[in-house]
């Protein structure tokens, strides 16, 4: 009996002490070798292999998919607002749409974006729309949706807003700017042809396109070649920009900024990009809304591999905009 005791004891003792191994191990790997780890590798952190693949998901049923083409769990939690309210538009339950006192009661926020709503290089936990919610749940219901994929531009973001109207009812819009929405993708979301064939019967520019050859062009030749010529008013793509803004009820809606550090030097083309950009938004009666002040502007990364922002980033969005949304009476949370 004694040595059966003995032997569970140290039984446990073993499986407490790998477990404890393991995860110091990854500890020390997430915080301190991400690069070499992490990056473009895992999922709990959202990495996916083939952003083509994860929009083909958006539309079936994860069990109508090839074992091959499935999302893992991690990237099924993390884009599971979008793929309920695209799989709305074919043939699934409606999300968001409630008709009940108590759930009506709920205040809805949809953040819409890319990779920076998406939240590559965190865990979903630490993304800023899932920090914002919890923080705002403390004063009163509140739901917030998080809408973003990798590389969706403004027309991606416009289709998703008004797949949002339409099934969320949202009481209010977060519109993320970056300097490459103007670098359109093929089609993402419902209704792209025909929001594409109205865009271009307004605006009769050839639409820039390009196509990196090298995937791993630097982020400067990606400016350089890509983003700040789609901002060029050579092209239809800042027509199409201005098209859509036209459109979004600017009354329940807000932009936000999240990379200042282009402020602080006037000759980048990033400063050029976001200038403009900023400037169309308020011409349309929008406002922006920054991270942080120009005088202390920052932007923390993940590593220096990964450019995307920090989970210490993504807690600052979620003070700030916890802070605009609670302290102006404009957006309806404040009572």
């Amino acid at each position: 009996m004694w040595n059966y005791k003995q032997s569970l004891l140290l039984l446990f003792l073993l499986a407490s002490s790998l477990i404890v191994s393991f995860l110091g191990a990854f500890y020390i790997g997430e915080h301190y070798f991400f690069d070499k780890l992490f990056y473009q590798k895992s999922a709990i952190h959202g990495y996916e292999k083939d952003t083509a693949s994860l929009v083909t998901s958006l539309y079936k049923n994860n069990s109508d998919l090839p074992k091959e083409q499935q999302p893992s769990w991690f990237i099924k939690e993390r884009i599971k607002d979008l793929h309920q309210l695209v799989a709305s538009n074919t043939n699934s339950p409606i999300l968001g749409v409630s008709t009940s006192k108590e759930e009506n009661s709920v205040f809805k926020i949809v953040i819409i974006g890319d990779s920076f709503v998406y939240g590559t290089g965190v865990r979903e936990n630490q993304r800023f729309g899932n920090v914002l919610e919890e923080k705002l749940n403390k004063i009163k219901p509140t739901k917030v949706y998080s809408l973003g994929l990798n590389g969706d531009s403004i027309v991606d973001n416009y289709l998703k807003y008004l797949l949002a109207q339409k099934e969320i009812q949202p009481d209010l819009v977060i519109f993320g700017m970056v300097e490459n929405d103007l670098f359109l993708n093929s089609p993402r979301y419902p209704n792209h042809e025909n929001l594409m064939n109205t865009l271009k019967e307004k605006c009769t520019l050839p639409q820039f396109e390009y196509y990196f050859e090298d995937p791993t062009a630097s982020y400067d030749e990606q400016l350089a070649k890509a983003y700040l010529p789609s901002f060029s008013d050579e092209y239809g793509n800042i027509c199409y920009m201005d098209q859509i803004l036209q459109q979004i009820d600017m009354s329940k809606s807000f932009f936000f900024v999240f990379n200042d550090l282009y402020s602080q030097n006037e000759d980048q083309p990033q400063k050029k990009i976001m200038t403009k950009y900023e400037r169309m938004v308020i011409d349309h009666n929008g406002v922006v809304i920054h991270p942080s002040d120009p005088e202390n502007a920052h932007y923390y990364t993940v590593s220096k591999q990964e450019g995307h922002p920090s989970a210490r980033q993504h807690e600052e969005y979620a003070e700030k905009l916890f802070s605009e949304i609670t302290s102006n009476s404009t957006w309806g949370f404040k009572e």
